[in-house]
């Protein structure tokens, strides 16, 4: 039997396991299993923060909570003129989940913006209308198909003709399965080439330094509806249980 905490592989997969078929682009935009259809139920925080009644779709892209949550600790300290030290992650955690309970200190977040703090289901109302959801972890899945959907294809080839890097997937038509079992699982991000922006600070590769099994339960808490609606796993704050999706 398979233990329920064994993460459940898309069809595609064993179908690749079972033909020995290899990735390749024809095959993967068949089988578009990263690209989630989200029929909404409300979220457990979501409130109304945009007119959005006249948008016929909506795709919403998301990213781990656990990642996106310490990435919104470095941007705050950043905003903010803190640092760790005088402001370690773990103050920062008790400080805004005391705020989301009702009960925190509204001056320590005095003159900084809540938005990149607060979840995505509740600025991009998911709950209250359907969405497409791709996970940024994911991207090597679905770019292509992705830009092929919304016709830009040909703008995104224009512009990285140019050397302006955006996105570049290592997949390429010979890679096998077998080679990506670490990234199915979610316990490794997909390999790829990206644009670092200005305030990339590398959250994903740093989550296990700043995590404890403590931390991991309050950011759960802050971070449930996220967690729900775009399907990331629970962590309890071990490092070899991290999965990135």
């Amino acid at each position: 039997p398979i233990n329920a905490n064994f993460p459940q592989l898309p069809e595609y997969f064993w179908e690749y396991v079972n033909t020995g078929k290899r990735w390749n682009s024809s095959e993967i935009e068949k089988y578009p299993g990263l690209i989630h259809d989200h029929i909404g139920r409300k979220a457990p925080s979501a409130q109304p923060s945009h007119n959005l009644d006249q948008i016929s779709e909506m795709v919403v892209f998301v990213r781990n909570p656990y990642v996106r949550f310490l990435s919104s600790y470095q941007d705050w300290l950043d905003r903010a003129g803190k640092n760790e030290t005088s402001v370690p992650f773990s103050v920062f955690v008790d400080e805004y989940l005391k705020l989301k309970e009702g009960h925190g200190n509204k001056d320590f977040f005095r003159g900084t913006l809540l938005d990149h703090i607060e979840s995505i289901s509740k600025f991009c109302e998911v709950g209250t209308q359907n969405a497409s959801v791709v996970r940024v972890e994911e991207e090597a899945l679905w770019i292509n198909q992705f830009l092929a959907k919304y016709n830009l294809t040909e703008k995104m080839d224009q512009y990285m003709k140019h050397g302006n890097l955006v996105y570049s997937s290592s997949l390429r038509e010979g890679s096998l399965v077998k080679d990506f079992t670490s990234q199915i699982f979610g316990f490794a991000a997909w390999p790829s080439e990206m644009m670092k922006s200005s305030h990339y600070r590398d959250s994903a590769g740093k989550i296990t330094k700043y995590y404890t099994p403590d931390i991991a339960r309050k950011v759960t808490k802050i971070v449930f509806d996220d967690l729900v609606n775009f399907g990331y796993p629970l962590w309890n704050g071990i490092a070899e249980n991290f999965r990135f999706s």
